[in-house]
């Protein structure tokens, strides 16, 4: 795939730091003109940013098993401003008639539609959409929608021009790095980007809207989710419209697949043309499903268990025509789940999902899981009104290579770290969102004995270093979790803080083991 010069770049050297240099002066900009706060700046500047790094998917549903390619943007330069500006441009889609915003909400549109001797059922998919999407066109598209919207000044307080740029500077930050060597998309949108999505369905509306306004025969139904789309048209106008479609963005190319037996899959479902003509829909699952969920055995939350079920229920009932269907599903997914460890009473005794959410928390936390400790976790912090949400640390994806290029320790963002004394058992514990390395230089600069007879009290470090005249050893100085995200993380470093004073052994220390310390506090 980067052996392609027609849409991948090798370059020299990693153009990160002059990517970041480049939003620091965008969004320094809009400080200065009083366009947003400091705190929003904040939040869109990525300090000591990474390069993005490719990896690839494998389409197992597809022949010759191809790549999707996956550029992953986190911490990266434009990581920041392109989440914010995908929230804005989100708002945008969906507005059209043509749009689809799930299964069940297709499943609900097609119920009284009646197909015609002379029709047929297809869908149009996009070869390769975030790679062939011209960055001029897109940003010409999303001007034009932004200036339509009314509301934009009360959303965002920027005006289309800054918008404009900042997505400008979003799109045409397309390096990356696979294998310790330096790319550049030079051709359409990375697919991994937080805006690339939002600016893929911009586009997709745009083209949908000129190919149906300027067909003379256009389709009678025309449903789009993102990339793929359920048509049903005439036959004899089936080759002349695809040739149609494909003119519209000469990159942008379409592909057809027609109803097989009278059934075409569509966004998980199999619609079925029934003999009088009417429009049946039915769970659908690919060649290659697995039916593998969730193990009940496996030490999750049983929220997360009871998750799985109702999730599976639920669709059978929404996605299903008729009876003879639904009970087909049912029977499957009951079927499944016992194969899954999923004992009958959790499977009979299945609740509807409750999104309520009680008003007397007045904060929430996200914590990993342990099954001994998380019940009794939960307990503990919901008297201080706290409401407790768990995920887990160790998952399979973690432990298997994700072929992405690994990122040092030393240059990885937002992280708890230790230093520890030369001379002494003390250690210092601080979190910081930029990289440890970073870090590392001031704490060195600070610890300098000129610096510290400045400002002797300026962090617990130097008060050690001025009281007892002992250096820390920062050669050994080392990163102790990773925050995810920065500004919620306060907890975090409480949790170490005291497991490193009630544990012999700091290095073999995990979560759970802190969960000891909390509750011993408590």
């Amino acid at each position: 795939m980067l052996d392609n010069e027609e849409t991948y770049k090798r370059l020299k050297t990693s153009p990160t730091a002059s990517t970041t240099k480049e939003v620091s002066k965008f969004i320094n900009n809009l400080l200065e003109s009083n366009k947003i706060t400091k705190e929003s700046s904040f939040r869109l500047k990525i300090t000591d940013a990474t390069t993005p790094r490719l990896y690839g998917l494998p389409k197992l549903h597809k022949e010759n098993i191809p790549l999707r390619p996956i550029v992953s943007f986190t911490d990266s330069p434009t990581c920041g401003l392109a989440k914010e500006l995908s929230f804005l441009l989100k708002l945008l889609i969906g507005k059209s008639k043509y749009h689809v915003r799930s299964s069940s909400d297709f499943a609900s549109s097609i119920t009284h539609e009646i197909l015609q001797t002379d029709e047929i059922m297809v869908s149009f998919d996009v070869v390769s959409l975030f790679t062939e999407v011209p960055i001029q066109l897109a940003l010409n598209i999303a001007k034009q929608r932004l200036q339509s919207d009314p509301d934009l000044s009360q959303r965002a307080g920027l005006s289309t021009s800054d918008l404009i740029k900042g997505l400008e500077i979003c799109l045409n930050s397309t390096n990356f790095t696979f294998r310790g060597k330096h790319y550049k998309q030079v051709f359409g949108t990375a697919m991994g980007s937080p805006v690339s999505s939002a600016v893929a369905n911009l586009v997709m509306e745009d083209i949908e809207t000129r190919a149906l306004e300027t067909f003379t025969d256009p389709p009678r139904l025309w449903k789009r989710y993102v990339d793929d789309t359920f048509v049903i048209m005439k036959k004899s106008k089936l080759s002349e419209f695809l040739t149609h479609l494909n003119k519209i963005v000469n990159s942008i190319q379409f592909t057809m697949e027609k109803e097989k037996e009278g059934c075409l899959p569509f966004l998980g479902l199999l619609v079925k043309r029934s003999p009088s003509g009417h429009l049946l829909s039915a769970v659908y699952r690919k060649p290659t499903h697995s039916e593998r969920y969730l193990n009940f055995r496996s030490e999750h939350p049983i929220q997360h268990k009871q998750s799985v079920v109702n999730t599976l229920f639920q669709r059978a009932k929404k996605n299903s025509s008729t009876v003879q269907d639904l009970n087909s599903e049912l029977k499957y997914v009951k079927r499944t789940l016992l194969l899954n460890g999923y004992p009958k009473w959790i499977i009979k005794n299945r609740k509807k999902k409750q999104h309520s959410r009680s008003p007397e928390f007045r904060s929430k936390i996200v914590l990993p899981y342990s099954a001994d400790l998380g019940e009794t976790l939960k307990r503990i912090l919901g008297r201080h009104r706290m409401q407790t949400f768990f995920k887990r640390i160790i998952e399979l994806r973690t432990i298997l290579a994700s072929g992405k290029d690994a990122v040092p320790a030393s240059k990885r963002r937002g992280v708890v770290y230790e230093i520890p004394c030369g001379s002494c058992e003390h250690r210092y514990i601080g979190e910081t969102k930029r990289s440890l390395s970073t870090r590392l230089k001031e704490h060195h600069r600070d610890a300098l004995p000129r610096n510290i007879l400045k400002n002797p009290e300026k962090i617990a470090l130097t008060k050690h270093a001025a009281q007892s005249g002992h250096a820390f050893n920062w050669d050994y100085a080392h990163v102790l979790h990773r925050v995810n995200n920065y500004h919620k993380s306060i907890f975090l470093e409480s949790l170490y803080i005291n497991l490193k004073t009630n544990t012999v052994n700091n290095k073999s220390a995990n979560f759970p083991a802190a969960y000891y310390s909390v509750l011993k506090h408590e």
